[in-house]
């Protein structure tokens, strides 16, 4: 019995560990593509749909917790911040004349899009996911194409 509590304690250590991990990656990838160097290199390389996949998978996550948890909830303010950054890395790739390329050729911008809208509609989704929901949309019409997805 001992035995499985202190297993039990160890994964979630791990789980800690790896979910900080992320967010230090998070930060980083959100800081670096506030330059339009950064976004090339991730467009070049093909991250820009690992990301938005990743994204996509955080935010049906993150949709299931806000109609089943309190914002009081300890864990909120954990995926908060990581739902947070990974919409700011999206909003500075937007930002970027080959990230809104690469956004809108992807195969996922779609239902980035319509979870985006249903984000901003949600009244539960706390006013920082909807300004940062709104300002991807808003970044992908600067070009015609992305106007055309956006609307």
């Amino acid at each position: 019995m001992n035995h499985e509590i202190l297993a039990q304690k160890k994964a979630q250590q791990q789980l800690n560990s790896s979910e900080r991990s992320i967010e230090t990656l998070t930060c980083l990838l959100w800081s670096a593509t506030r330059r339009e160097d950064a976004v090339d290199t991730l467009v070049l390389e093909g991250g820009v749909h690992n990301l938005l996949q990743t994204t996509l998978q955080r935010l049906s996550h993150f949709t299931e917790f806000l109609d089943r948890a309190s914002p009081k909830h300890p864990a909120f303010e954990q995926e908060l911040s990581s739902i947070s950054g990974l919409l700011g890395i999206l909003s500075n790739i937007a930002a970027c004349t080959n990230g809104r390329v690469a956004l809108a050729k992807d195969d996922l911008i779609q239902e980035l899009v319509r979870t985006l809208y249903q984000l901003i509609r949600t009244s539960a989704s706390p006013d920082v996911i909807k300004q940062s929901s709104l300002t991807i949309l808003y970044n992908m019409t600067i070009n015609e194409l992305g106007a055309q997805l956006v609307c």
